[in-house]
């Protein structure tokens, strides 16, 4: 092989090594900081949530909180969710937390939005615990355990307030009807779509996200 044949090889080489270091550098996580730790990390609704559920109902949430606590950098963050003055088709609807929370993602940055594309997931101490709402005017429940994934949330970072705002604008969940015995429900139960919306600023001073 001649030289000149080998320093061009060598050159596209090194182009595609270049071009790979920089495409892994493009999709690398986003990366949770608070500004002091230990931390607490608290959030406050900013859009109102609602639950549509698949042939069932649409849910709102006037109030919605979390609550997670910080050791250190991550590209995930544990936050607990509460939500309260809630109504199934404008008769009250209650929510309790059997002790779960939300595994939120930092995930990638979206340059043209200059959003972090973002997931969730639902994790539990047990399998039997539970995020429950009660659907008034029935024997039926509403519930999310442990496995359930929030996709396609987007996390927006706040610079100068040092905060970032998290929305669902439109997340597919798979949820479950249940019978609370020895009542019968009175819906179909089993698996059922449930779609998401709603916003929550979180951090309030203490939190941002590197790149």
């Amino acid at each position: 092989m001649s030289r000149k044949l080998m320093t061009l090889l060598g050159s596209v080489l090194a182009c595609l090594a270049l071009t790979g270091i920089t495409a892994a550098a493009a999709q690398a996580e986003g990366i949770f900081e608070a500004t002091e730790y230990p931390a607490t990390i608290s959030g406050e609704q900013t859009e109102t949530f609602e639950f549509e559920v698949e042939e069932v109902g649409t849910m709102e949430c006037e109030v919605a909180t979390v609550m997670g606590d910080m050791t250190g950098a991550s590209s995930a963050i544990e936050l607990v969710p509460d939500f309260e003055e809630c109504t199934f088709s404008g008769l009250e609807a209650t929510f309790v937390n059997e002790g779960c929370a939300l595994m939120v993602y930092a995930g990638e940055e979206n340059e043209e939005s200059e959003e972090f594309e973002s997931s969730a997931d639902v994790v539990c101490e047990t399998e039997a615990q539970k995020f429950k709402w009660h659907i008034p005017g029935t024997n039926c429940i509403l519930s999310a355990g442990a496995g359930v994934k929030l996709k396609d949330l987007s996390i927006k970072p706040n610079i100068k307030d040092l905060d970032v705002t998290i929305r669902a604008k439109k997340v597919d969940i798979t949820a479950a009807i249940e019978n609370t015995p020895p009542k019968k429900c009175g819906l179909p139960t089993g698996q059922v779509k449930v779609t998401v919306k709603g916003g929550i600023t979180v951090g309030k001073g203490k939190l941002k996200i590197l790149k």
